[in-house]
């Protein structure tokens, strides 16, 4: 049988931005979940990205179509 869990847990998000002594610019994406009921301590996730000079390696296309299976099978990607 399958429950619902209820619980009391907050998510804090920051974005930040900085420059570091090379002049690069990084966005700073953390994540921080409390749940004083299932966890002992803060739960903290952080990713960075740097920013690219526009367009430099960013060349966005549409995948081909074969590349998915079909909606009845759950549309789960597959590599070649």
């Amino acid at each position: 049988m399958r429950a619902i869990v209820y619980t009391i847990a907050v998510m804090t998000e920051h974005f930040r931005v900085h420059k570091e002594l090379d002049n690069s610019e990084w966005i700073v994406f953390s994540q921080m979940i409390e749940d004083p009921q299932y966890l002992t301590q803060p739960y903290i996730v952080t990713y960075h990205f740097k920013k690219l000079p526009n367009g430099s390696s960013w060349t966005p296309c549409l995948a081909p179509p074969d590349r998915f299976l079909s909606v009845d099978e759950r549309i789960i990607p597959y590599d070649r």
